[in-house]
């Protein structure tokens, strides 16, 4: 099984699900807020107002759990899904998991 992960622009997620759900292999994800912080100038420079402002970001992050076959043409879904747009909109890695239980709740 392999986890994908993206954080996104809250604005492309409607946009990307309606895909996603459009494919037969696709198993549903989870959706939370995320909140993004950029690494700043790597001198000692003083920070401008633009800077200031745009250092903290608010992203959406998603996570999905696959079967290993599943997982690159899903990946290469989501990045060309998320390809339109300003360098540094988005981040997608893929990882291994090592387990997975899905829990249910059964009668007594």
């Amino acid at each position: 099984m392999k986890e994908i992960k993206a954080v996104i622009r809250e604005q492309k997620l409607a946009p990307l699900y309606a895909m996603l759900r459009s494919r037969p292999d696709f198993p549903g994800m989870v959706v939370s807020k995320a909140e993004m912080y950029t690494a700043g100038p790597t001198d000692d420079t003083q920070h401008t107002i633009r800077q200031e402002l745009t250092d903290h970001v608010r992203r959406c992050r998603l996570e999905l759990v696959v079967p290993d076959e599943s997982a690159l043409p899903l990946f290469e879904a989501i990045v060309a899904g998320l390809a339109k747009g300003a360098a540094g909109d988005s981040r997608v890695w893929i990882s291994d998991v090592e387990r997975v239980s899905f829990v249910h709740k059964t009668s007594p």
